[in-house]
């Protein structure tokens, strides 16, 4: 369950809008209680806003906890043994690990791809901080040094592709793709790749054509399949995906040849 009307409320909370927050975070959280084996989180944001916040609250003012919320990659360890046997195929890669140890996971993803075989993990040496990257857009520019240091320490260490948890820190780091000389992938890329299954990240391709009239032709289709306002779908890629570039691509690849657009038209 995901979206504007599951939202947590963090967004509102950060707002200083803590009345609309509470709605919000109510709201949702009475929808997912009513599922009978408790709830997985995916996004850390959310899953500090409701264990620290709503939920704590609410079993204040009615007696009880609506449910527990486990992250999604401790889920996923307790099921390990099951997973095993099904991560067959070899995945031939030297990776490094976009980190943020806001809350626990980190270390059960290792492990996770510890599991693959083929997979070796390099340390880049670098902070781990935060929940995820979204967290620290009130430190701008200490965001950027962050991310461009990793980018950097991954070149240097010669890793085929740096690998986020969280679909957040994908959105923002996946352009960079085109810069450097590795891959920018979700963890459950690898995951898949072992147990024989592929999804194309169209996302990440369409970002790294950083062009919002190239984007919206390239989902015509969708679009109209859709019913949708080209225009208004114009303003929300240039806005939620171009825009959400908090390091800004470099001008020309790593190799010296000029990519074919890399400025975000407005």
């Amino acid at each position: 369950m995901g979206g504007p009307t599951h939202c947590c409320g963090v967004i509102q909370l950060r707002t200083g809008d803590t009345e609309v927050s509470g709605r919000a975070a109510t709201s949702s959280l009475d929808k997912l209680a009513k599922g009978k084996t408790g709830v997985i989180s995916w996004c850390a944001s959310c899953h500090v806003q409701f264990t620290e916040t709503t939920i704590p609250t609410i079993e204040k003012v009615r007696g009880s906890r609506p449910f527990e919320m486990t992250p999604f990659l401790l889920f996923l360890q307790t099921r390990f043994d099951d997973l095993r046997p099904m991560l067959k195929t070899p995945v031939p890669m030297r990776i490094a690990l976009h980190k943020h140890p806001g809350i626990k996971g980190v270390e059960a993803g290792t492990v996770l791809l510890r599991m693959v075989p083929g997979i070796e993990i390099v340390d880049l040496g670098q902070p781990a901080v935060g929940l995820m990257s979204n967290a620290l857009n009130a430190l701008p520019d200490y965001k950027r040094k962050l991310q461009l240091a990793e980018l950097e320490a991954a070149a240097a260490a010669k890793v085929d592709a740096l690998v986020a948890i969280y679909h957040v820190d994908h959105r923002e780091l996946c352009a960079h793709e085109r810069d450097w000389p590795f891959r920018i992938i979700n963890i459950l890329d690898i995951v898949g790749a072992s147990m024989g299954l592929h999804h194309d990240d169209t996302f990440k391709r369409l970002k790294i054509m950083q062009d919002a009239d190239a984007i919206i032709a390239d989902c015509q289709d969708m679009i109209e399949a859709h019913g949708l306002d080209p225009v208004q779908a114009r303003a929300v890629v240039v806005k939620a995906m171009l825009a959400e570039q908090p390091l800004p691509l470099q001008g020309h690849r790593v190799d010296g040849s000029e990519p074919a657009a890399y400025i975000a038209r407005p």
